[in-house]
């Protein structure tokens, strides 16, 4: 009877080590640090325009920050072909940043709220627009151009009142890189438009 006992107690330890050893790694969460704002930070992409079947390239670089109503606004240069565009980031707190296109449409419109993770939804009413942001899926290496990234999968869904449409995305956001690829749907009077944007190279400060 002891010497079963002793085997019992033997089986129970070793199970209980094991459980103990291994390694749980933490779910993946994303900060308002993770979205690289910083002047003289770019990025290229690849764009392909499903309406007017052409294919180009978008560059974009912060080029300065103020900071105005307490909110920190960093503003965006862009260059498309012979285009020349422009856009801001505007930080409203740790929690809460929103991409506003002075010109260019070509790079979503979207509004991100801090901290996320996989399965996190939220609503933001911001300057009259209504968006929705759902987090669907983290992945270690999403792969674009031959590269590896980190990457939360998001979609997002937005009524815009200047073009009488809707705009739904399709991102791909990486910790300490920005945006790596997105699918950006219009709807409008115009017809169905399908921008998809594909990161080439960037640089981070």
């Amino acid at each position: 009877m002891k010497k079963r006992m002793s085997v019992f107690m033997l089986m129970v330890a070793l199970v209980t080590g094991a459980c103990c050893n291994r390694h749980i790694e933490p779910e993946p969460i994303f900060t308002a640090e993770d979205f690289p704002l910083k002047v003289g930070n770019w990025w290229r992409y690849r764009v392909t325009d499903s309406l007017n079947n052409t294919v180009d390239t978008l560059f974009m670089r912060i080029d300065s920050m103020k900071i105005m109503n307490d909110e920190k606004h960093y503003f965006i240069n862009t260059i498309q072909g012979s285009q020349i565009g422009g856009g801001t980031f505007i930080v409203f707190s740790d929690t809460l940043i929103i991409y506003e296109p002075s010109q260019n449409y070509n790079f979503p419109i979207f509004t991100l709220r801090f901290p996320f993770g996989v399965d996190s939804f939220y609503i933001n009413r911001i300057y009259g627009k209504r968006d929705t942001l759902n987090i669907l899926s983290y992945e270690k290496e999403y792969q674009l151009f031959g590269k590896k990234y980190p990457a939360f999968h998001i979609t997002s869904s937005m009524w815009l009142i200047n073009i009488a449409g809707r705009a739904t995305n399709d991102m791909r956001i990486s910790p300490k890189i920005g945006i790596i690829s997105n699918d950006n749907y219009f709807d409008h009077q115009a017809g169905t438009q399908d921008i998809k944007l594909e990161l080439i190279e960037y640089h981070i400060e």
